[in-house]
């Protein structure tokens, strides 16, 4: 068992535990005035027991400028008092010291962590009042944290990507450390070392030996033996990570897609109840032109309200995606199939997604138009999370009528090869 503890040697605001000790030398509304000694500062000495079953004995130095009443107490990082406080009572001036011995109210040991000591002295002539404080750390054991991993399952013989996972391990104390990976059989296959103290460890595995051999398919697991400073060791637990002896390929996949099935609000504000749509310049509705179900006819008005931002119609359109693509999507093209409402008209919309855009004109004949691939992106699904999807959306203004009949999307993702 190691007990470290560290102070700061002048005097200090503990607030990262929540302590708010008045500066020495400054007193409260109505409080006396200091006298010309009235002046408190502390100072410390531990001492680390390694064996097990050792005590920690920190020694708080307390020197008065003048004769004072003194009371000290230790509290933990929510403000709570873990021992004291302790009535000193009255001391000369010169340094006094108090010692603790790592245990609280109650004789219980304090847990390992941050605490916050504050000194209180009124001074007995002047009846200046005055605090100072400082903060101490117990750690009697080593804290092993826990290891992270972007995947759960990683594809060593893909063809389409070289495949690996970030393995990272934040342990509270500064750390020297070694990742071992382990076979099913307890066999090492994989070992990386860190031979300085660190923070935040991680290393960049591909299911692989460290000779660069692929692994057979199966699970393995991955632990993190490390040192602190204090000299304690320990491991964290194991984490599972599997290696499929599968092969990831690209697939392309074309949808056709109705637009009133995907339709969604212009959502300008979402207050917790649903989203609040933007007023917008005319009206979208089902098309009189085209008999496919859920074509819809994006009519802009003429000589909306202002501001000019809300004069366009716009709908956005989403499909949530839900292949196996344990790598993600790639990229998405979509097209719009329609023409203007009357047909021959002049009338142009506009399709866009991934910051691009292009415009349906100016052929008036009914006709495909297309956009280049666009990175596949996420769309919401509630007031918080977000999926993979599909995203888009069609505009008119000016008073411009354009029929939609269908759009079509064709996307790239990553999936295991059956």
């Amino acid at each position: 068992m190691l007990i470290a503890v560290t102070s700061t040697m002048v005097a200090l605001v503990v607030s990262l535990l929540g302590f708010t000790p008045a500066r020495a030398g400054v007193t409260g509304t109505g409080s006396p005035a200091p006298g010309p000694h009235d002046t408190l500062a502390l100072t410390y000495r531990h001492y680390a027991v390694k064996q097990p079953g050792g005590s920690v004995r920190e020694r708080v130095g307390i020197h008065l400028g003048a004769a004072a009443e003194v009371h000290i107490g230790l509290r933990d990082g929510f403000g709570r008092f873990v021992r004291g406080r302790v009535n000193l009572g009255t001391l000369s001036a010169g340094w006094h010291y108090w010692t603790w011995s790592g245990y609280q109210n109650g004789g219980v040991p304090a847990p390992d962590g941050r605490y916050g000591v504050t000194v209180h002295a009124t001074f007995e002539e002047s009846g200046f009042t005055t605090q100072d404080g400082l903060e101490v750390l117990v750690h009697r054991r080593y804290h092993p944290g826990s290891v992270t991993s972007t995947y759960s399952t990683i594809y060593p013989r893909a063809s389409t990507l070289h495949d690996s996972t970030t393995l990272g391990f934040r342990p509270l104390e500064m750390v020297r450390a070694t990742i071992r990976i382990r076979d099913a059989a307890g066999q090492v296959v994989f070992t990386w070392a860190y031979e300085v103290f660190h923070t935040y460890l991680r290393v960049t595995w591909d299911g692989r030996t460290g000779h660069g051999r692929a692994l057979r398919a199966g699970t393995y697991y991955v632990t993190v033996s490390g040192v602190d400073r204090d000299h304690l060791a320990g491991r964290t637990r194991a984490r599972a990570v599997k290696v499929s002896g599968q092969r990831l390929v690209q697939r392309t996949k074309t949808i056709t897609v109705a637009p009133a099935d995907v339709v969604q609000p212009f959502c300008g504000y979402d207050s917790g109840n649903g989203c609040w749509d933007y007023p917008q310049c005319g009206t979208v509705a089902p098309s009189d032109r085209f008999t496919q179900n859920g074509a819809l006819s994006y009519r802009s008005g003429r000589g909306c309200a202002q501001p000019a931002p809300w004069v366009p119609l716009s709908r956005r359109h989403e499909v949530t995606l839900t292949d196996d693509a344990p790598r993600g999507y790639g990229t998405m093209a979509v097209s719009v199939f329609g023409g203007p409402t009357t047909a021959g008209a002049a009338d142009q919309g506009v399709l866009s997604a991934g910051g691009l855009s292009a415009s349906t004109g100016p052929d008036t004949d009914d006709h495909a138009t297309v956009l280049p691939p666009v990175p596949v992106g996420h769309v919401a699904v509630g007031h918080a999370d977000y999926v993979p999807g599909l995203a888009w959306e069609f505009t008119t203004r000016d008073g411009a009528s354009y029929d939609a009949a269908y759009y079509m999307v064709t996307y790239t993702f990553l999936t295991p090869q059956s």
